[in-house]
């Protein structure tokens, strides 16, 4: 049954000390149940936790387990004990089963601020913790004692989940009835300004197509002015800048024939863009600075720069890094 959503699980660890008390949210989908543990702070705190469903699981050293056999005295006169809670356990030999119990005062007051909180406590487990697997017996009961079937035949658990189902889905009713009022608000809306809508639409459009024009323009001013750059393989300058990179030192930008914005120029538009012909310009980082200068020195000694200049070197703050930045004017075929 998915839209019960997440259960609670108290377990409860009785010593001789005092009981000790864990809180879950069990989560069961395709009879498979996961466990995710959440804050307890005593029972002060179930307030939050107010119309859930619940699951009790006693174990500790003040639960006593012994095998259960139908014509045994003893364990009739401790199912007979009012006293006593008792859970009989079925083991995966159909023919073994054994009986926990433990005394009622441990639990009755989880028990009764679970019941002043209006939390619906669906079945309780007794059971040694190191032979006693909560997930199986969750598992199990709710594929045998919390089917569709079974639960419409039982008054008392289809009322508790009814119960249960109308508090959690009465805030989100309510949400969804605001929201079908607030869309009915805006649809009406939504028709009366149709026109409007439309007009807006259309003007849109109009500025879309208007920059889609711009930039095509652009994007044909700066091809134009890449095919008037000076015919050199760009290939081969990358290619002969890259052979002389020393080992411990990285370049992070390399751009050739780099553009500008023409803004400077008072025959040229604020947007116009010019293309820097026969420069390189070169960025990268190295932890040894006579790296950079060697890697300078190299390309001044190569007759296909006629040029080479350091823009900029500087050592990062706090890192033994220095970041450099060369410019390279190619030389005339």
């Amino acid at each position: 049954m998915p839209i019960i959503g997440k259960i609670l699980l108290f377990e409860v660890s009785t010593t001789d000390k005092g009981n000790e008390t864990k809180l879950y949210k069990v989560a069961i989908s395709k009879g498979k149940a996961s466990f995710v543990q959440k804050e307890y702070t005593g029972t002060n705190s179930l307030e939050k936790w107010k119309y859930s469903l619940a699951f009790l699981f006693i174990t500790g050293n003040q639960v006593v387990t012994k095998p259960y056999t139908h014509d045994d005295l003893s364990i009739k006169r401790i199912l007979e004990n009012k006293d006593l809670y008792c859970d009989i356990t079925t083991t995966n030999e159909e023919s073994r089963q054994t009986i926990s119990f433990v005394r009622r005062e441990i639990p009755d007051e989880l028990l009764g601020q679970l019941k002043k909180n209006q939390i619906p406590l669906i079945t309780l487990f007794i059971g040694k913790k190191d032979n006693y697997s909560i997930k199986e017996r969750i598992e199990l009961f709710w594929k045998k004692e919390m089917g569709f079937r079974i639960v419409r035949k039982s008054p008392e658990k289809f009322n508790m989940l009814c119960k249960s189902l109308y508090h959690r889905l009465q805030l989100p009713v309510l949400i969804m009835f605001f929201l079908l009022l607030l869309g009915n608000y805006f649809v009406n809306s939504h028709f009366r300004q149709e026109n409007a809508a439309m007009n807006t639409s259309i003007n849109i459009k109009q500025k879309s197509d208007n920059i889609r024009q711009k930039e095509d323009e652009k994007f044909s001013r700066l091809l134009k002015l890449y095919r008037q750059a000076p015919d050199y393989s760009l290939a081969s300058v990358a290619d002969r800048i890259a052979s002389y990179v020393p080992q411990n030192l990285t370049l992070t930008t390399l751009s050739i024939f780099p553009l500008v914005s023409g803004s400077n120029h008072s025959n040229r538009r604020k947007k116009d863009v010019e293309l820097v012909n026969k420069v390189i310009i070169i960025k990268g980082w190295s932890d040894i600075p006579g790296s950079i200068t060697l890697f300078t020195q190299f390309l001044s000694k190569d007759n296909m720069f006629d040029k080479v200049e350091v823009i900029s070197l500087s050592r990062r703050k706090d890192e033994n890094l220095f970041d450099f930045e060369l410019q390279l004017t190619l030389s005339k075929k």
